[in-house]
């Protein structure tokens, strides 16, 4: 089973021709996948908190600030699928 990457996270509309003329049809998938921009909108946010984190571990709290590199991606990949998967739901 493969996981699902959500496509491309920016989508380019390409330039085709047809006899001649030009067609808008065809959409170019280069670039990151939706996962990937997701995890890493994701790890921005741990960032952003990381000061936090630590005053909460200098308390005694055991937050994510003393998680591996590796748990902290598999977490932010975890979110990053849940979106995904939340935004293939019918309303």
């Amino acid at each position: 089973m493969s996981t699902n990457d959500g496509g491309p996270a920016f989508p380019q509309q390409m330039l085709e021709t047809d006899r001649g003329r030009f067609s808008v049809d065809a959409w170019g998938a280069g670039g990151m996948s939706l996962r990937d921009w997701f995890a890493g909108m994701a790890i921005r946010h741990v960032g952003d908190n990381l000061r936090e984190c630590a005053k909460a571990a200098r308390k005694g709290d055991r937050p994510w600030a003393e998680w591996t590199e590796q748990q902290v991606a598999a977490a932010c990949y975890g979110l990053s699928d849940a979106m995904i998967a939340q935004r293939e739901k019918k309303p």
